[in-house]
Order: structure tokens, then C-alpha cells, then sequence
């Protein structure tokens, strides 16, 4: 059905509905066979032994609250399966921002697109951090490895630097919560190695921003702040010559 649509309609953006259990790989399947998004009916913490999907989700909560979880489908990834730690229980992405399901079962906005993308530490397993990406309303990107100490109180420090860096969060306590809440408990499955200070490292050289040349793991600056240390300047050629 899904690739009979595409063929009648190769412009639309096509969101498969999938059914909780073993429909929910087919809806993936049938998705990923037309570049198509997945979404999927979430009951919350009450879910009855026989609510499996968007009908019964429909009868529970009503039109606004199929239509929300519509809006946060999502492609799946290249093996058809997301990676679930990235994105903890109870939180889901979509274009529109990062939202949390509370206890009225409806999601609520928390902050502007933020993805955790990797779980960092140092070579002796110590300074864990968290690798996040976002852009901000420019359509600039960003990518801090935040050091994980800097939730020790209540997240105050990282929202401030995530806003500074042009993060839109929610005004409300319980959304700022929230968010403390999103970064820590996420564990996507990709690691980085991170480091304190810039230069080489383990074949490497590492700048605040970026990291060139190749490591046998990817080697990411940690800090409490993004610094813009460094800039480019001239070409290779002038480096040839004058240098």
C-alpha cells in the first residue's frame, strides 16, 4: 500500500501508523521501502492489555492527541530500528522540538530540537559527558560534549549554556526539569573519547570546534563552555610558501 501511494503521489511525505507488537517492524518496513515516517499510538504508563493502536488511542484520548503523535513521527534509522537510548521513555523528537508525555498522557513541548548523540568519557572511564547537537534559529549547528558534572546541581549551568548557544527552552520548571531529566537519562550506543585540552590525540589533532585527521575512536574537547579559540586564515599555498 505504501509504495502504491508513493507511485500516485511522489512528492508527499508519507507517515506509515504502526501497530504496538508485531506490526510495529512492518509499519518500519513499509516506511523505510518509501522514505516514509513511523509513527506510533503511545498510551503512557496506562496502557490496557488491548489497546494496540491508533483506534484505540483515538477512543482513550480523543482527535488532538492522535493528530499530536501523528506530528512526531519520525524516519526510521538505516537498519530500520532507532535507537532507543537516545531518545529515553516518556520523551520523543520531532522537527517542531523535544517533548515530554506527563501525566495527562499528552506531550508537552520541552525545547527546540537537541539530540544526544554519543556517550563520552576520558581514557581512564572517568569525566562522562554527553555529546548533544542542535541548531540553532539561524540554521546554525552546534555539537558540545557537555561534561556530566555539570548537573550536579539542578542543570542551571547547562541550560544557561544551551541557551546562550541558541537552544529555545520552555519557561517552566517543569519543563527545565524535564530536560535535565532528557540528557541524563539517554544512552545512545555510540561512544566518543573526550579530552581536556587541544592538540594531538592519539593521532589526532584536536581543536574546541572540530577534530581532524583519524583516531581509532572518534576524540571529541570537553568542556563546560564552547570556545571559539580558533579561526582559519589564508591557504595552503600561502602556508607552503611562507612557512
Amino acid at each position: 500500500v505504501a509504495q502504491a501511494m508513493r507511485a500516485a503521489h511522489p512528492d508527499a511525505e508519507i507517515t506509515v501508523l504502526a501497530d504496538l507488537g508485531n506490526g510495529q517492524q512492518k509499519a518500519v518496513d513499509a516506511a523505510r521501502s518509501v522514505g516514509g515516517a513511523v509513527a506510533v499510538p503511545d498510551f503512557g504508563d496506562t496502557r490496557g492489555d488491548g489497546e494496540t493502536d491508533f483506534n484505540d488511542m483515538h477512543t482513550r484520548f480523543g482527535t488532538a492527541a492522535v493528530a499530536s503523535q501523528i506530528k512526531k513521527a519520525a524516519k526510521p534509522d538505516g537498519d530500520g530500528r532507532p535507537d532507543k537510548g537516545c531518545v529515553p521513555r516518556g520523551f520523543s523528537i520531532t522537527k517542531e522540538g523535544v517533548f515530554y508525555t506527563d501525566d495527562d498522557g499528552m506531550p508537552h513541548w520541552m525545547c527546540s530540537p537537541l539530540h544526544v548523540r554519543a556517550l563520552v568519557r576520558d581514557r581512564a572511564s572517568e569525566n562522562w559527558g554527553r555529546l548533544l547537537e542542535w541548531t540553532d534559529a539561524d540554521d546554525h549547528p552546534h555539537v558540545w560534549a557537555m561534561p556530566m558534572e555539570m548537573l550536579r546541581s539542578d542543570g542551571a549551568d547547562m541550560r544557561g549554556e544551551l541557551a546562550r548557544l541558541g537552544l529555545d527552552i520552555a519557561p517552566s520548571n517543569r519543563a527545565r526539569n524535564k530536560l535535565t531529566e532528557y540528557v541524563t537519562t539517554a544512552k545512545p550506543k555510540a561512544r566518543g573519547r573526550c579530552v581536556t585540552r587541544t592538540g594531538w590525540h592519539s593521532g589526532a589533532f584536536v581543536f574546541p570546534d572540530q577534530t581532524i585527521g583519524n583516531a581509532s575512536e572518534r576524540v571529541i574537547f570537553q568542556s563546560e563552555a564552547i570556545m571559539r579559540a580558533y579561526s582559519q586564515a589564508g591557504t595552503l599555498d600561502d602556508w607552503k610558501r611562507d612557512v
